[in-house]
């Protein structure tokens, strides 16, 4: 029954026409067919590659042509975000070069993507955001003044504690429409030892590499910061903004910063060196 019932669905998959997709993060969670237990299995893998109607390399480019399939109606949804911001302090920032955020995620693909639930969209989730202004904040201000240091009354105050919310509220950054189509692209990590890697043996020259393709962002997207309603809020969410432009620019977020990936900056910066010109 159980063989029968998989044979149903793996049919329906089959007729399916995930290419004209709209929603590249149901692409990357539901539609892969099969996933080979051993890397000699002929019916689905050649060497480390999936070769299936489905598999890996398949997936990942239906993705990344199907990103902008929902546009036109991301358009009338980004309005819709940006309209409710009006009391935020916003920054559109620019990713120069690639961003992988959620790479190290749950993912059928082995490498993960974070992408919006409801829309498949290219994101950046506040808490990373936090995360990433919160720990550039007690490394690199603390060191100038202690009172941002992690701890520190500065710091607890924008940030917060285990026990007491911070006053500054950071927003999901939202890819802007104009950037969407084409923001997701083909990338690849090399393993040249994995034997190495997994404690089977020492590494060699004699080693096969083992190329893992994995999907990344670039585009504009759009940060937001809010806070409580005070004499003295708009200072405060000011300096948080450029704090939060400065950690992005000098130490970028997500995964794999250490080789250059998720570095930001700011869109109006670009803009103001060119009327200079």
């Amino acid at each position: 029954m159980k063989q029968a019932c998989r044979n149903v669905q793996k049919s329906a998959l089959n007729r399916l026409s995930p290419q004209v997709s709209t929603h590249s993060g149901l692409i990357l969670q539901r539609f892969l067919e099969s996933q080979a237990e051993k890397a000699d299995e002929p019916d689905h893998r050649k060497g480390n590659t999936p070769v299936g109607l489905h598999g890996k390399e398949k997936i990942l480019d239906i993705a990344e042509q199907s990103v902008g399939g929902i546009l036109p109606w991301y358009e009338q949804v980004y309005q819709r975000y940006v309209s409710q911001l009006q009391s935020c302090v916003t920054r559109e920032m620019e990713v120069e070069g690639r961003l992988v955020v959620g790479l190290g995620s749950a993912s059928p693909l082995e490498t993960g993507l974070t992408l919006h639930h409801t829309y498949g969209i290219p994101y950046v989730p506040a808490t990373a955001l936090k995360g990433l202004a919160s720990h550039y904040c007690g490394e690199v201000w603390g060191q100038e003044d202690e009172r941002y240091r992690r701890g520190g009354e500065y710091h607890r105050f924008l940030f917060g504690t285990l026990e007491e919310s911070g006053h500054i509220r950071f927003f999901d950054a939202w890819i802007t429409p104009e950037t969407l189509r084409g923001s997701l692209v083909r990338d690849v990590m090399t393993v040249h030892h994995p034997d190495y890697y997994q404690g089977d043996r020492p590494p060699t020259d004699f080693d096969d590499p083992n190329p893992i393709p994995f999907l990344s962002c670039k585009g504009h997207f759009l940060l937001a910061l809010s806070s409580e309603r005070t004499s003295y809020s708009d200072k405060w969410t000011s300096l948080t903004m450029e704090l939060l432009n400065r950690a992005l620019q000098q130490w970028g977020v997500g995964g794999k910063t250490n080789a250059g990936y998720g570095r930001m900056k700011a869109v109006v910066e670009k803009r103001e060196r060119g009327e200079k010109r």
